[in-house]
Protein backbone atom coordinates (compact mmCIF):
# COMPACT_ATOMS: atom_id res chain seq x y z
CA UNK A 1 0.00 0.00 0.00
CA UNK A 2 1.39 3.38 -1.03
CA UNK A 3 1.71 5.99 1.72
CA UNK A 4 1.79 9.75 1.13
CA UNK A 5 4.60 10.75 -1.23
CA UNK A 6 6.25 7.32 -1.21
CA UNK A 7 7.56 6.39 -4.66
CA UNK A 8 7.44 2.95 -6.26
CA UNK A 9 11.24 2.79 -5.72
CA UNK A 10 10.66 3.02 -1.97
CA UNK A 11 8.02 0.31 -1.99
CA UNK A 12 9.72 -2.26 -4.19
CA UNK A 13 11.61 -5.20 -2.80
CA UNK A 14 13.33 -7.38 -5.35
CA UNK A 15 13.98 -10.94 -4.23
CA UNK A 16 16.88 -12.59 -6.03
CA UNK A 17 19.02 -15.70 -5.76
CA UNK A 18 22.77 -16.19 -6.25
CA UNK A 19 24.47 -19.58 -5.94
CA UNK A 20 21.34 -20.96 -4.26
CA UNK A 21 21.17 -18.24 -1.58
CA UNK A 22 18.18 -15.90 -1.48
CA UNK A 23 18.65 -12.18 -0.96
CA UNK A 24 16.51 -9.06 -1.13
CA UNK A 25 17.29 -5.63 -2.58
CA UNK A 26 15.14 -2.54 -2.05
CA UNK A 27 15.41 1.22 -2.41
CA UNK A 28 14.40 3.97 -0.05
CA UNK A 29 15.06 7.71 -0.06
CA UNK A 30 17.93 7.62 -2.55
CA UNK A 31 19.73 4.59 -1.10
CA UNK A 32 19.56 0.91 -1.94
CA UNK A 33 19.76 -1.83 0.66
CA UNK A 34 20.42 -5.56 0.48
CA UNK A 35 19.80 -8.35 2.97
CA UNK A 36 20.66 -12.03 3.02
CA UNK A 37 20.57 -14.89 5.48
CA UNK A 38 23.71 -16.98 5.90
CA UNK A 39 22.49 -20.53 5.12
CA UNK A 40 25.10 -22.24 7.30
CA UNK A 41 24.66 -20.08 10.42
CA UNK A 42 21.93 -18.33 12.33
CA UNK A 43 22.83 -14.85 11.14
CA UNK A 44 22.66 -12.64 8.09
CA UNK A 45 24.14 -9.61 6.41
CA UNK A 46 22.76 -6.25 5.41
CA UNK A 47 24.35 -3.46 3.43
CA UNK A 48 23.62 -0.11 1.81
CA UNK A 49 24.66 1.17 -1.61
CA UNK A 50 24.05 4.25 -3.75
CA UNK A 51 22.21 2.34 -6.50
CA UNK A 52 20.45 -0.93 -7.23
CA UNK A 53 23.21 -2.41 -9.39
CA UNK A 54 25.83 -1.83 -6.70
CA UNK A 55 23.54 -3.30 -4.02
CA UNK A 56 23.05 -6.46 -6.08
CA UNK A 57 26.79 -6.69 -6.75
CA UNK A 58 27.66 -6.34 -3.05
CA UNK A 59 25.06 -8.93 -2.05
CA UNK A 60 26.45 -11.42 -4.58
CA UNK A 61 30.02 -10.84 -3.38
CA UNK A 62 28.90 -11.38 0.21
CA UNK A 63 27.21 -14.64 -0.74
CA UNK A 64 30.35 -15.85 -2.48
CA UNK A 65 32.40 -14.93 0.57
CA UNK A 66 30.19 -16.74 3.09
CA UNK A 67 30.04 -19.84 0.90
CA UNK A 68 33.84 -19.86 0.63
CA UNK A 69 34.58 -19.13 4.29
CA UNK A 70 31.94 -21.32 5.91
Amino acid sequence: MKRGNESSEQRSCNRKQHLGVDFAVWGSEGAWFWFLINPSREDGMIGASPNEAQAMHEACLSIEEILTVF
